[in-house]
């Protein structure tokens, strides 16, 4: 399943606790994603030939 799916499934609306943390840290983990994605995009522009 893709990151997105599982936010998804995991919403921190969600009764279980589990069920809330796992979502609280894949929303982390994509924000992370994102970031490093976003950096290593400015940093292929910085060092083209």
């Amino acid at each position: 399943a893709t990151l997105k799916v599982l936010e998804e499934r995991y919403h921190w609306q969600r009764h279980g606790l589990t069920e809330r943390l796992a979502g609280q840290s894949l929303r982390r983990i994509n924000t992370l994603l994102d970031e490093a994605y976003n950096e290593s995009l400015m940093l292929n522009e910085c060092f083209k030939d």
